[in-house]
């Protein structure tokens, strides 16, 4: 240790830690000013000596005292004191070209440093980096970065609603034998790093040894900086009592079953007071999580999800089904934030990000914390499932001039979509279910009497229906013998050819247990079963939910390449696309195939989307390969590859790579901000953020609840608001819902077929300024939709609720505020002053209704305008590239 006499005033804390053997590990008394005064937390230390590696027993003259205010004037009178500190060994490096100053110490904390500020053009509307000294990463003084846990934790699961239920038992958080050091970064080739070894202490139940990694780089003018880590599991961990409990959350207790024990990590770095955090994959709630915690475990979203007295009534009744505001089918452990920087975990293990303390607590810096958890194998003596002994990831930090050059960067891990082919973006899909009859007229009623450009229908009810506890639903046994329209691939075959429309359908990756035959007598489901090619539970059991279903177990090959057939057999069958549902079911515990069931979870959704994508392309191959399977195929010589499109609501942090569209999941059909309209907009902003760059929803939204004592359908202002706020979005598609008969629906009146149509057509006005926007995500990965703050981070106003949840952007040239409210006639919307605006036109007959468009008229900052029913609120931006095409807009 470094022993270097100061007389000073010293501020912030001071003392000695020592570990259990009773020996100071670390002195962190800190010169911070002279003078006598300062303001915050200050230390006065006696006189007294104290080195690293003394015993604590032998300073005894060696006090501190605590003055703590945040502002409280503490003066400090030192007299001849003398104050010796001991430094702990830390390492330091400059990387990224110079850029960027690291440092690694013995005591666990680290530092990642801009030595100068980020290049960003004059003309740029970023935001610097606002984090004390630059910094892009850094842990407080003294602190370590990583800890080692031990916990206990729970997944209760009831068809795919799952609890995240933990207890952190035991923390340690203390460096008791470490060795730092820089060098080269052999691996990445990317210059210098520096890296911490040793063991986290202070308990036997989670003692630990570790690595640590810290590098840097330049990634297309951005500064990244990754941080490594390895962490043994504790293998002594045990199943506490819950009596004994230390959580900070008594909302986890009592546990319901099963109680898991496990071991964990947990990463903490230092944040701005004042920081937003946006993004993290599929979120409803809110757009911004500073102060709360995001929970990281892929699951049904719930109905309700906080909309009282619904979503507790729903808990209650039916296994946690009505969710909670952290509920979601596409969680991730990655973020924006408004200081321009970025953090993004490859962890796939369940966990959360906690940012309660993200504003600041009394007497400490601000900060946030990611933890992951892996469950034990508590029977086979603590050694994991998995086999492996630690638990290993990164988490990469980013700063860049905007919250743009954020998602940009971002999308280069997720994946970057691809544009959609050109005839979905030519006018509505038609979601509908029945027979053939009822589809043909349909068609018939909305073309001749509404003159609807539909361009493709969505059956999912094209394998046939049957009952279920809660009503009719689909067989799910993936082939056409039951199905309501006949020859099914006559019948795709002629609405193609004669009427001009592509054909949709629906699979997820469960199976029902059926007679229906499948192979011979037996059942797509016995023939699965009898293969082993389900998820099997801990005691080798069949999980079973959802209405007697069981869930593919995508670590089989023998059963992926299986299922991957009889994907392709529906491309036979000439359809377009489908929607590729669900993919969060997985149970922990199970036992998968290959690997743990804690690792897999978060994952499935990503083997569920890569298998889609390579049935599609091993589909076409078959067709360019062999000329005779190509003639007993007739999509073969009418569709190509990347006509074909598939959704998704479920998605891990990599999926978008991998999926041509997302939608938004299965809200409830009405307005509200827990659940509803608003929700979706708020999911279609942190998707964005997220990397799904091509989104859209269910147009009315999807549940109605009329049990219990509740009476939630859709209403005919629901239907066509959302109709309204679709016309911005990737795709423009219905859905009847869970009521068919009690939902408003497209043919309910000819004033709601009206609606629905014009919006489509709206939609398909935009078709060329959203197919631009579509290049630009497979080439930038700058979202379709986004949120006004990624156009405009300089304006905290638009950083604020009243804005994230009210409003949102297609594309940098074109803003839309959906009413979100039954009975209202305008809204209260937020128009950046940096910007020039103008009302977008909507229609003929909302000119006279006073949503009057005209490109001479300049709008800005809070505006209050008309938005009856059929006229939505857009708004184009001046001096836009788009700008032109946008106020010449025409559809009528």
């Amino acid at each position: 240790a470094c022993r270097r006499p100061f007389s000073a005033d010293v501020s912030r804390e001071g003392g000695n830690k020592c570990n259990r053997r009773g020996l100071i590990t670390r002195v962190t008394t800190q010169v911070r000013a002279r003078g006598g005064e300062a303001r915050g937390s200050m230390a006065t230390i006696k006189r007294g000596r104290a080195y690293s590696g003394q015993r604590c027993a032998h300073t005894p003259h060696f006090a501190v005292f605590l003055c703590i205010a945040s502002a409280l004037h503490c003066s400090i009178a030192l007299g001849d004191a003398e104050v010796l500190t001991a430094s702990t060994d830390c390492a330091s490096a400059l990387a990224a070209a110079g850029r960027v100053e690291l440092t690694a110490c013995a005591d666990g904390s680290i530092k990642a440093v801009a030595v100068s500020p980020l290049s960003c053009p004059s003309s740029s509307s970023g935001c610097p980096l606002t984090l004390d000294g630059g910094a892009i990463v850094e842990t407080r003084s003294g602190s370590a970065f990583l800890r080692s846990l031990s916990a206990e934790v729970g997944y209760p699961e009831s068809s795919g609603n799952t609890r995240y239920l933990r207890n952190i038992q035991h923390r340690c958080d203390k460096v008791v034998q470490a060795e730092v050091g820089a060098g080269m970064d052999e691996v990445g080739k990317r210059g210098e790093i520096v890296w911490i070894r040793g063991t986290l202490g202070g308990n036997s139940q989670c003692e630990a040894s570790f690595n640590l990694t810290l590098r840097a780089y330049v990634n297309d003018g951005s500064i990244q900086v990754e941080v490594k880590t390895e962490v043994e599991k504790s293998r002594s961990a045990t199943l506490p009592s819950s009596s004994t409990s230390t959580s900070a959350s008594a909302s986890f207790f009592p546990f319901p079953s099963p109680h898991l024990p496990a071991a964990g990590v947990e990463m903490t770095f230092v944040t701005h007071h004042d920081e937003a955090f946006v993004g993290f994959g599929a979120q409803y709630s809110k757009l911004d999580w500073g102060g709360d915690v995001v929970q990281v475990l892929t699951r049904e979203q719930g109905v309700g999800r906080g909309r009282q007295p619904l979503t507790d009534a729903l808990n209650a009744a039916e296994g946690f089904s009505g969710g909670n505001r952290h509920t979601t089918y596409a969680p991730m452990a990655a973020s924006i934030t408004s200081a321009c920087r970025s953090f993004r975990a490859s962890h796939t293990l369940p966990g959360e990000v906690d940012l309660t303390h993200s504003h600041g607590t009394f007497g400490l810096r601000p900060s946030a914390s990611l933890r992951f958890f892996e469950p034990l194998d508590a029977s086979n003596g603590g050694v994991e499932a998995n086999k492996q002994g630690v638990i290993s990831g990164a988490l990469t930090f980013t700063a860049a001039c905007s919250p743009a050059e954020l998602v940009q960067v971002g999308s280069q891990v997720a994946g970057r979509m691809q544009p959609l082919p050109s005839w979905a973006g030519e006018g509505i899909c038609v979601g509908t279910e029945g027979n053939a009859d009822d589809l043909h007229g349909n068609i018939t009623r909305l073309r001749k009497g509404f003159s609807a450009p539909i361009t493709s229908v969505w059956l999912q009810d094209w394998v046939g229906s049957m009952a279920l506890p809660w009503g009719e639903g689909l067989r799910w046994q993936w082939e056409p013998s039951s199905s309501p329209y006949g020859d099914w691939a006559a019948f795709v075959r002629d609405l193609y050819e004669k009427e001009g429309i592509r054909t949709l359908s629906y699979i997820n990756p469960m199976l029902r247990q059926l007679d229906a035959p499948y192979e011979g007598e037996e059942s797509m489901y016995a023939y699965a079963n009898r293969r082993g090619y389900f998820v099997q539970l801990d005691d080798h059991t069949v999980w079973t939910g959802y209405a007697n279903a069981s869930l593919i177990d995508l670590t089989n090959p023998a059963a992926v390449e299986w299922y991957k057939q009889v994907i392709i057999s529906m491309l036979e069958g000439g359809v377009s696309g489908w929607m590729c549902d669900f993919a969060e079911a997985l149970p922990i515990p199970s036992s998968p195939y290959s690997g743990s069931a804690a690792q897999l979870k978060n994952n499935y959704p990503l083997m569920w989307a890569k298998l889609n994508r390579v049935a599609i392309h091993d589909f076409f191959s078959r067709c360019a390969a062999n000329s005779t399977y190509a003639s007993l195929h007739w999509p073969c010589h009418h569709f190509a590859e990347e006509e074909i499109v598939y959704f998704m609501r479920a998605a891990s942090p990599t999926s978008p790579g991998y999926t041509s569209l997302f939608w938004l999941g299965d809200q409830l059909a009405t307005f509200d901000g827990h659940d509803g309209l608003q929700s979706a907009l708020v999911g279609l902003q942190s998707t964005s953020l997220s990397g799904m760059a091509i989104e859209h929803s269910d147009i009315g939204g999807f549940n109605a609840i009329q049990e219990y004592g509740f009476n939630i359908h859709r209403t005919k202002e629901v239907f066509l608001r959302w109709c309204e706020f679709a016309a911005f979005t990737s795709f423009y598609r219905t859905h009847l819902g869970t009521s068919p008969t009690g939902n408003w629906q497209f043919y309910s009146d000819d004033d709601t077929s009206a609606g629905f149509v014009k919006m489509g057509k709206l939609f398909r006005a935009l078709r060329e300024y959203r197919y631009a926007l579509m290049k630009e995500a497979s080439s930038s990965g700058l979202p379709v939709n986004r949120p006004v703050l990624m156009e405009f981070p300089n304006d905290k106003e638009v950083w604020k609720s009243s804005v994230t949840e009210t409003e949102a952007m297609l594309g940098d040239a074109l803003l839309f505020a959906p009413a979100l409210a039954d009975g209202i006639k305008e809204v209260k919307v937020y128009l950046p002053p940096s910007a020039k605006w103008s009302r977008l036109y909507v229609g003929k007959e909302c000119e006279s209704s006073g949503a009057l468009s005209d490109s001479t008229v300049f709008l800005s900052g809070w505006v209050r305008v008309d938005a009856v029913v059929g006229c939505p609120a857009a708004f184009v931006r001046h001096d836009m590239l788009w700008s032109k095409h946008l106020l010449a807009l025409s559809f009528d």
